[in-house]
């Protein structure tokens, strides 16, 4: 024992020599440390290691279905077919329900049967009369060429002159006249036949694309007679009953993340204490997932959010895209998640300003999880691997510098500046200023329940051992 009191002695510093010291290393020195109104100051050393530091933002929240999908049928008609139960598993394209197709078969023959009627009509406009057509055509021009001759042939036999009165030769020259004129309007339509209208075929081929867009709503008419599952998941409800009549509607999906949700404040980053705030609320974070006409609702129970509320302080280290773990309470088993969405409106609770911040968790989870469970959340803000760092409680900081006390040989100490990167929740990241396997000192309150910095085993109000020189991870949130 006599060695643990010289060594206090050594470290608890009074004002003036403390003055002293800070006077010989040149810096102008200002004590911050824990309060001690609880008990006395209580110092140990600690050595400088190297491994990981990881600044994080503590919350906790409630498990929430990360999407849904609201099935609805794409035509009008009464129910035949409910294949499925609520809770019940389905597999991607599984059938869930149909309605009677009577209809939409109906409808579809109909619009088929129109489109080939458009499309003939669209070939005769482009290609002019068929081979039939002028056979026809020229059978007739010959049989009025053949009457036009035989009315002449007429006419002269009658030997009639232009001042002949007769009424023979008055017939004879009418008759030829006649054959004259239907021959030439026989060759007038016969050129009107041939001729290809651009005005004609571009009505015919605008009644064509109608007629084809009357078909796909058609077909896609009859494919809504059913409803088949558009992935795998379980389903959640089901509008109706074999014979209900239904209306025609649309399928949709969404991420509905109703949860109830607090923040306790976590880590800052680089070179900074953060402050911590604790609060709870319920949350809702919700978009489209409805549908008009919904007939069945499903979603993916393995699939799941949690939305927490994070105070104004920690949410500027949050950022979209950072990892995160969410851990159940009720199990402890932990998962992976991701930052997706930071709201970029606030609440305020308690005085508290917060932020809705949505993880999705990036793997499936067990059958037995479901949403509504609560989980704690660590979210990473900042990390440092293969770096030196020491225990939060050996740094003070004094006039905008942050300074550590090193214990050398025979128990010298001396007053360092040092350049700090990453805060953890125990440990703070040594940029400059330090070298591995120095001793710095540690100053705790022994009267009062002291969170941070490592704990000493063996020694009375310190839980746990100092941990070796080795590259030892770090993993803490904000100070």
């Amino acid at each position: 024992m006599t060695p643990l009191k010289s060594s206090r002695r050594r470290l608890v510093l009074n004002g003036s020599l403390a003055a002293l010291v800070l006077a010989g290393a040149g810096v102008a020195y200002t004590t911050v440390g824990p309060a001690t109104s609880a008990g006395a100051a209580t110092t140990r050393t600690s050595p400088v290691q190297r491994g990981t530091v990881i600044a994080s933002v503590s919350a906790s929240g409630n498990l929430a279905l990360a999407a849904t999908s609201s099935l609805a049928f794409g035509a009008a008609g009464k129910v035949s077919e409910i294949d499925v139960k609520v809770g019940q598993t389905v597999a991607a394209g599984q059938v869930l329900a149909k309605i009677d197709p009577t209809l939409a078969n109906l409808q579809l023959t109909e619009a088929q049967q129109q489109l080939t009627v458009a499309r003939d009509n669209l070939a005769k406009a482009q290609n002019g009369p068929s081979s039939t057509q002028l056979a026809l055509n020229d059978a007739q021009l010959a049989q009025d060429e053949q009457a036009v001759t035989n009315a002449q042939n007429a006419y002269s036999t009658a030997k009639c002159t232009a001042s002949s009165t007769s009424q023979a030769c008055a017939q004879d020259r009418q008759a030829v006249t006649n054959a004259e004129n239907a021959l030439t309007l026989l060759k007038a339509q016969q050129a009107n036949s041939a001729y290809v209208d651009p005005g004609t075929i571009a009505q015919d081929q605008e009644a064509v694309t109608q007629a084809q867009a009357n078909v796909n709503t058609a077909q896609t008419a009859l494919a809504g007679t059913v409803i088949t599952a558009p992935g795998k998941g379980t389903i959640l409800s089901i509008a109706g009953l074999i014979g209900s009549s239904v209306s025609a509607g649309s399928t949709t999906t969404g991420a509905p993340a109703t949860s109830s949700s607090s923040a306790s404040g976590g880590s800052g980053g680089a070179g900074g204490s953060g402050s911590s705030a604790s609060s709870s609320t319920s949350s809702s974070s919700s978009a489209a997932s409805s549908s008009s006409g919904a007939f069945i609702t499903m979603a993916d129970l393995s699939q799941l959010q949690v939305t927490a509320q994070v105070s104004e302080t920690d949410v500027s280290s949050v950022q979209i895209g950072q990892s995160a773990t969410v851990t159940l309470n009720a199990t402890g088993k932990a998962y992976p998640a991701q930052v997706e969405v930071i709201s970029p409106t606030s609440t305020v609770v308690s005085n508290v300003v917060e932020y809705a911040v949505t993880l999705n968790l990036t793997e499936a989870v067990a059958a037995s999880v479901r949403p509504g469970q609560s989980a704690s959340i660590s979210i990473v803000t900042g990390e440092a691997s293969d770096t030196l760092y020491v225990p939060n409680s050996a740094i003070t900081t004094a006039g905008g510098r942050s300074i550590v006390t090193v214990v050398g040989a025979g128990g010298k100490e001396t007053i360092t500046p040092v350049t700090t990167g990453i805060v953890g929740t125990t440990d703070t990241q040594i940029v400059s200023g330090l070298t591995q396997g120095e001793n710095v000192l540690l100053t705790l309150s022994s009267g009062a329940s002291t969170t941070g910095g490592r704990g000493f085993g063996g020694l009375g109000g310190f839980g746990g051992g100092l941990g070796g020189g080795g590259g030892a991870a770090v993993t803490g949130g904000k100070g």
